[in-house]
Protein backbone atom coordinates (compact mmCIF):
# COMPACT_ATOMS: atom_id res chain seq x y z
CA UNK A 1 0.00 0.00 0.00
CA UNK A 2 1.49 3.67 -0.67
CA UNK A 3 1.77 5.75 2.29
CA UNK A 4 2.31 9.87 2.63
CA UNK A 5 6.24 10.43 2.82
CA UNK A 6 6.51 11.77 5.95
CA UNK A 7 4.39 10.29 8.59
CA UNK A 8 3.77 6.75 6.49
CA UNK A 9 -0.16 7.32 6.93
CA UNK A 10 -1.60 4.50 4.82
CA UNK A 11 -3.45 6.23 1.44
CA UNK A 12 -6.90 4.41 0.06
CA UNK A 13 -6.36 2.53 -3.42
CA UNK A 14 -8.94 2.70 -5.99
CA UNK A 15 -11.26 0.13 -5.73
CA UNK A 16 -10.42 -0.38 -1.99
CA UNK A 17 -12.37 -2.91 -0.03
CA UNK A 18 -13.09 -1.63 3.88
CA UNK A 19 -11.98 1.52 3.19
CA UNK A 20 -13.32 2.59 6.83
CA UNK A 21 -10.22 0.68 7.94
CA UNK A 22 -7.65 2.48 6.20
CA UNK A 23 -8.84 5.71 6.93
CA UNK A 24 -9.62 5.11 10.67
CA UNK A 25 -6.18 3.99 11.17
CA UNK A 26 -4.44 6.85 9.36
CA UNK A 27 -6.39 8.98 11.97
CA UNK A 28 -5.42 6.77 14.95
CA UNK A 29 -1.39 6.89 13.60
CA UNK A 30 -2.35 11.06 13.35
CA UNK A 31 -3.64 11.61 16.40
CA UNK A 32 -1.25 9.91 18.28
CA UNK A 33 1.72 11.84 16.82
CA UNK A 34 -0.88 15.48 16.50
CA UNK A 35 -1.44 14.61 20.78
CA UNK A 36 2.57 15.58 20.74
CA UNK A 37 3.22 14.08 24.07
CA UNK A 38 3.64 11.09 25.61
CA UNK A 39 3.85 9.49 29.20
CA UNK A 40 7.19 8.45 29.42
CA UNK A 41 10.10 7.42 27.35
CA UNK A 42 12.09 4.84 29.67
CA UNK A 43 10.09 1.99 29.91
CA UNK A 44 11.55 -1.11 27.74
CA UNK A 45 8.64 -3.21 28.39
CA UNK A 46 5.08 -2.34 27.21
CA UNK A 47 2.58 -1.25 30.57
CA UNK A 48 0.07 -4.69 31.32
CA UNK A 49 -2.73 -2.33 31.31
CA UNK A 50 -2.75 0.48 28.72
CA UNK A 51 -5.34 2.93 28.54
CA UNK A 52 -6.82 3.16 24.52
CA UNK A 53 -4.59 6.13 23.37
CA UNK A 54 -1.66 5.84 25.68
CA UNK A 55 1.89 6.32 24.02
CA UNK A 56 5.68 6.31 25.19
CA UNK A 57 8.69 6.22 23.75
CA UNK A 58 10.22 2.94 23.95
CA UNK A 59 13.25 2.65 25.25
CA UNK A 60 16.72 0.45 25.36
CA UNK A 61 16.38 -3.23 24.89
CA UNK A 62 13.00 -3.23 24.52
CA UNK A 63 11.24 -6.48 24.75
CA UNK A 64 7.80 -8.25 24.72
CA UNK A 65 5.51 -6.52 21.97
CA UNK A 66 8.14 -3.80 22.30
CA UNK A 67 10.81 -5.62 21.08
CA UNK A 68 12.52 -4.10 17.91
CA UNK A 69 11.12 -0.96 18.17
CA UNK A 70 13.31 1.18 20.24
CA UNK A 71 13.40 4.70 19.90
CA UNK A 72 9.89 4.86 18.02
CA UNK A 73 6.93 6.10 19.51
CA UNK A 74 4.24 3.17 20.78
CA UNK A 75 0.71 3.83 21.09
CA UNK A 76 -1.68 1.51 22.36
CA UNK A 77 -5.18 1.11 19.95
CA UNK A 78 -6.65 -2.38 20.97
CA UNK A 79 -2.88 -3.12 20.20
CA UNK A 80 0.27 -1.47 20.40
CA UNK A 81 1.45 -0.09 17.05
CA UNK A 82 4.26 2.01 16.02
CA UNK A 83 6.04 5.67 14.26
CA UNK A 84 9.06 5.61 13.35
CA UNK A 85 9.70 9.16 14.24
CA UNK A 86 11.36 12.11 11.67
CA UNK A 87 14.49 14.67 13.06
CA UNK A 88 12.38 17.52 14.41
CA UNK A 89 9.66 15.61 16.17
CA UNK A 90 9.16 17.26 19.55
CA UNK A 91 7.12 15.80 22.16
CA UNK A 92 6.24 16.35 25.42
CA UNK A 93 7.24 13.44 28.00
CA UNK A 94 4.97 13.73 30.85
CA UNK A 95 6.47 11.84 33.34
CA UNK A 96 9.69 14.16 33.02
CA UNK A 97 7.98 17.40 32.12
CA UNK A 98 10.31 18.28 29.50
CA UNK A 99 10.39 18.29 25.68
CA UNK A 100 12.24 16.36 23.59
CA UNK A 101 13.09 16.51 20.40
CA UNK A 102 14.22 13.74 17.82
CA UNK A 103 17.43 14.71 16.32
CA UNK A 104 17.60 11.77 13.45
CA UNK A 105 19.01 8.90 15.69
CA UNK A 106 18.10 9.87 19.05
CA UNK A 107 15.70 12.33 21.53
CA UNK A 108 17.46 14.74 23.28
CA UNK A 109 15.96 17.16 25.52
CA UNK A 110 14.50 20.34 23.75
CA UNK A 111 15.57 23.77 24.54
CA UNK A 112 14.33 26.65 23.15
CA UNK A 113 17.06 29.62 21.64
Amino acid sequence: MATTPNMSVTLLESSQSQKEVTVNEALYRLDALLNNHVLDKDLATPPLNPSEGDSYIVASSATGDWAGKEGQVAYFHQIWRFVEPNAGLLIWVTDEVTNYIYNGTAWEIYSAG
